[in-house]
């Protein structure tokens, strides 16, 4: 963390705070004036120093941390259906979590599970 972080010398602690509050709460919603608040931050301030700092916005980074958790999952639980996983994960439907975990893996959920059960 601290290579990333070091654009912003005098501010790791808050980010690093705000990523942990992430982590610890992907299934909650997160907005953007909760985790700028977290910072001592104001929205735009935040906004733009989490960009600078992780190369993403913030609404990206928790979609993404999101995703990655829900790809653990899939592997990990094979038999939980797949629409319970996305809830789960703050997706509203089935369909719209599998439109962004192909675009983020490159791979559908099943094609996901399929290369989970071949490495096993």
């Amino acid at each position: 963390m601290t290579t990333t972080f070091s654009l912003l010398p005098h501010h790791p602690g808050r980010l690093a705070r705000v990523l942990a509050h992430i982590d610890a709460n992907l299934d909650a919603p997160l907005e953007l004036a909760e985790l700028a608040e977290l910072a001592h931050f104001s929205q735009f301030h935040f906004q733009r120093l989490f960009t600078a700092a992780l190369g993403t916005s913030p609404y990206l980074y928790v979609q993404r941390r999101r995703l990655e958790r829900a790809a653990s999952q899939l592997r990990g639980e094979p038999r939980r259906k797949v629409v319970d996983i996305a809830l789960a994960n703050g997706y509203q439907s089935q369909s719209g979590f599998c439109k962004a975990f192909r675009r983020q893996f490159g791979v559908s959920t099943r094609q996901w599970r399929a290369q989970a059960r071949q490495a096993a």
